[in-house]
């Protein structure tokens, strides 16, 4: 039986997120569901979400943006 690494954290703009195969995860189970959709901001397909800046969105395209600008600004990850 092989046991699983246990999952890197890293700090964005002064949040802790898990990151799991190469891409955070983000911890919306709290997060409000908007009964009207509106477009995401980053695929502009609607989404009941919102970011933290009020911008409507899916988890995962806020993950892989999150993710995308890590990865570009080169912040380091910390186990």
């Amino acid at each position: 039986m092989t046991s699983r690494p246990l999952p890197q954290t890293l700090t964005y703009l002064g949040e802790r997120y898990r990151l799991v195969d190469g891409r955070i995860v983000l911890n919306w189970r709290d997060r409000p569901v908007s009964t009207r959709p509106r477009p995401c901001h980053y695929c502009e397909n609607p989404a009941h979400f919102t970011d933290d800046a009020g911008h409507p969105v899916h988890k995962t395209c806020h993950e892989i943006a999150i993710t995308a600008d890590l990865l570009a600004t080169g912040q380091d990850v910390a186990a």
